[in-house]
């Protein structure tokens, strides 16, 4: 007998068990931490219901867990919700026996229940995910920057922040993410958390008015030097205006003195114009004359398991202006569902699902991967037609579903789960 369902009480020890076998050097394996690490999460779980854990039981045993959230994206202009699942472990006795799939087959089919058209995760296997119909989201990338290549243009308007702070902390990040294509919403306690971890600093910007920008770091030692010069890491940099992201690069530039390189986690794609000098530090330089400035990963991705869902979430945005009657295609092998023909008329680029017999300008031939990193804006259509990822039936709407799907950034997120 299998069943998959909700944790609570005393088997949230169980999934902190796997967790700590999935992940050991996340949970070290000590009585004390993992007690801990049980605690947090049933007062994560008290607080906050927009998430949960999860565990896969067969014959009465828990095989592997996950954690299940609810978010609120943005999306465009507008919001929509969104599901995330994080934390997933399997027993290490168990691999290869589907539990996995079955987790996440669970999870697509709870969030189609909770009208959640789109979903995401943090891959530790993206080819895996993939097969499952999950997209690629916008690249992150890692910068190691001389502070002094930040400019010196900012107003001296930071302080540190703490725990007291954390509802105007997350009243700014959300201003910031209402603004941002991509960005979740976030609650006070997940800042909460962060404040509670002494590993982590958190500078912000307050120019008088309340604050409008922060970013968090952590001091890393250099194995090159000595105690007293070592790498500043941030992790996230949020800021509202440009005398906000002015002033915090400023901050970074003030520490020359003692730290040797700002390591900067980022998915703007022109971070590097913010720098005096963009090389890394390695000096390696490429064919031609190319100078390494960073290093990029693939990180979250995206999947849209309701298709018509989506649409209809996304009723009140404007797709590039655009007036077209399209039949989309979706190749959904894991979620057969979710294939069904979807005709979405679009005028003056606002969507709406026809019903009934409709003949259709053009049909969009994609893979429901490629489709969800298209509607993310992750990836132009344009670009995949010319990879032979997308088809149109009638090639002379190519500009039309090039504008229907451009968005004007790529999709930033910020959050961990």
């Amino acid at each position: 007998m299998e069943d998959i369902r909700k944790v609570t009480g005393n088997e949230i020890k169980r999934f902190v068990d796997l967790m700590s076998n999935a992940y050991p050097l996340r949970v070290p394996r000590t009585t004390e931490n993992m007690a801990a690490v049980g605690f947090q999460l049933l007062e994560r779980m008290a607080y906050d219901a927009s998430q949960s854990v999860h565990g896969l039981y067969r014959d009465g045993e828990m095989l592997g867990g996950m954690i299940i959230y609810d978010f609120m994206l943005t999306y465009r202009q507008g919001r929509m919700p969104i599901g995330g699942v994080g934390s997933i472990a399997v027993d290490l006795l168990h691999k290869k026996e589907r539990v996995c799939k079955e987790m996440i087959r669970y999870f697509l089919a709870q969030a189609r229940r909770k009208k959640q058209s789109m979903v995401a995760l943090y891959p530790f296997r993206p080819d895996f995910y993939k097969r499952m119909g999950f997209g690629f989201g916008g690249k992150y990338s890692e910068y190691s920057v001389d502070p002094l290549a930040f400019a010196q243009t900012g107003r001296k308007a930071c302080r540190m922040l703490s725990a007291s702070d954390a509802e105007e902390t997350a009243a700014c990040y959300n201003r910031c993410a209402k603004s941002r294509h991509g960005m979740l919403a976030r609650t006070a306690g997940a800042f909460e958390l962060l404040f509670n971890n002494p590993a982590y600093r958190v500078v912000g910007y307050d120019d008088g008015t309340g604050l409008k920008g922060f970013l968090n770091f952590q001091f890393q030692p250099r194995k090159d030097s000595h105690f007293l010069v070592y790498d500043m890491v941030v992790e996230e940099l949020i800021y509202e205006d440009t005398a906000a992201l002015q002033g915090l690069l400023h901050f970074l530039r003030s520490q020359a003195d003692q730290v040797k390189r700002v390591i900067l986690y980022s998915q703007e794609e022109n971070f590097h114009h913010l720098l005096s000098d963009p090389r890394d530090g390695s000096d390696h330089v490429m064919p031609v004359l190319a100078h390494a400035s960073h290093n990029s990963g693939v990180g979250i991705m995206y999947r849209v398991v309701d298709a018509a869902g989506f649409f209809r979430s996304a009723a009140k945005q404007s797709f590039g202006g655009q007036d077209c009657t399209l039949s989309l295609m979706l190749r959904d092998d894991f979620l057969p569902e979710n294939a069904a023909p979807l005709v979405v008329a679009f005028r003056n680029g606002l969507p709406s699902i026809v019903s009934g017999v409709v003949e259709a300008e053009v049909e969009l031939h994609i893979d429901v991967a490629e489709f969800s990193s298209l509607v993310m804006g992750a990836v132009d259509f344009k670009t995949l037609e010319r990879y032979g990822l997308a088809h149109l039936s009638d090639e002379r709407y190519r500009d039309v579903v090039q504008r229907l799907f451009a968005t004007e950034e790529k999709p930033i997120c910020s959050t961990r789960f």
